[in-house]
């Protein structure tokens, strides 16, 4: 489970960074709007890369939304695994209880 929350991590930067990608293709096309230069091959390499940011965006958040379910799932199994064993603690300090008392009446 270490490894998942690191791997979330990881792409929480991730998808910062591809953010920051399409922000930066926003201010450049927004730039060369200003300028009448909106059309034309460098918008179009523009708006490719944003095209690419965005789709590696989508993929992230979902790579992070499947880390995030693997985490919560590994989670609850950790817990219910611990509340097992409280209760088996408990019926074994039951059972060795009983006991005591059968050899203290017998």
């Amino acid at each position: 489970m270490a490894q998942w929350i690191y791997q979330r991590r990881l792409v929480a930067v991730e998808i910062a960074g591809a953010r920051a990608r399409i922000d930066a293709c926003n201010s450049l096309l927004e730039r060369l709007k200003e300028q009448g230069q909106a059309t034309g091959g460098r918008a179009e390499q523009i708006e490719t890369l944003k095209i690419g940011a965005e789709i590696e965006l989508a993929g992230l958040t979902a790579r992070r939304r499947a880390l995030h379910g693997l985490i919560a799932e590994g989670k609850a199994r950790a817990e219910s695994i611990a509340a097992r064993r409280k209760l088996e603690r408990g019926i074994q300090s039951a059972e060795d209880s009983i006991r005591r008392v059968k050899r203290a009446i017998g």
